[in-house]
């Protein structure tokens, strides 16, 4: 019988945390994405560790049944490594249950500094998205780049890692991964033989400028939060809003004696 899929979606702020909670997704990724979606950075680079914390922190107030994730920002890995130990229990101090590592650009050494101290990771190979100047593409389409993501997704397990998301992986290599590791693998356009799926909560409900091919517009909630934000606007400008309705009134006496 076929497990059931794990399901996680990113998450930067304790309404969307609510809401994915309530819709019975299992974990949560405070990604360093946040940093460009709501954080209005220009690149996931330039997020903080202060930034991070405030994200998850944010996330961990509204929810108590999902599991978080929480990256460990490119200031910390490329910047500060000594600091990793520090940054990634401030995070597990702030709400993140565990925290994700891009495992290639020499990190290996991070990972197991990391789960020898006892701290939870979930690894991440294929595009990583804090390596300088890498374009986006899928990884492992030749033979070479294909044999060093399967040493890295069987280091991710060796070293002690919990988890690993696999991005931008065509889907029968990732389904090989999937097949000789014992931990979990998370697809973001990896395919559908991944253990699970994690997908960036803008993206699938409209609020990300196109639909990228490892997506699916699922709801277009951009739309309609849209469409309720003019037709606020409107009403106010007529006068239409607020109303009677929408208001509260002292009797003719309480007035009276106020002047």
């Amino acid at each position: 019988m076929n497990k059931e899929k794990i399901t996680m979606l990113t998450c930067y702020d304790a309404l969307t945390a609510k809401i994915a909670q309530d819709a019975g997704i299992d974990y949560l990724l405070v990604g360093d994405s946040g940093g460009t979606n709501v954080l209005g950075y220009k690149s996931v680079n330039e997020v903080k560790l202060d930034d991070m914390l405030f994200l998850t922190k944010s996330v961990k107030r509204a929810n108590t049944k999902c599991k978080i994730i929480t990256d460990i920002p490119y200031e910390i890995v490329y910047e500060k490594p000594n600091e990793t130990i520090f940054a990634a229990q401030k995070l597990i101090e702030n709400g993140a249950d565990m925290v994700k590592i891009e495992l290639e650009n020499g990190s290996v050494e991070l990972l197991k500094k990391l789960t020898s101290a006892n701290i939870c990771v979930c690894s991440h190979i294929g595009y990583t998205p804090q390596t300088p100047n890498l374009k986006v593409s899928v990884q492992g389409k030749d033979v070479e780049r294909a044999k060093e993501l399967v040493k890295f997704a069987k280091i991710s397990q060796e070293f002690g890692a919990k988890m690993i998301v696999l991005e931008l992986i065509p889907a029968n290599l990732a389904k090989y991964i999937s097949d000789i590791l014992d931990i979990p693998t998370i697809g973001i356009g990896a395919g559908q033989f991944c253990d699970g799926q994690v997908q960036v909560w803008c993206d699938i409900s409209g609020f990300s400028d196109k639909i990228y091919r490892h997506s699916k517009l699922f709801a277009n909630a951009k739309e309609q939060l849209l469409s309720a934000f003019r037709e606020y606007a409107s009403q106010v400008k007529n006068g239409n809003f607020p109303t009677d309705a929408n208001s509260s009134f002292v009797c003719d006496e309480v007035l009276k004696n106020c002047f």
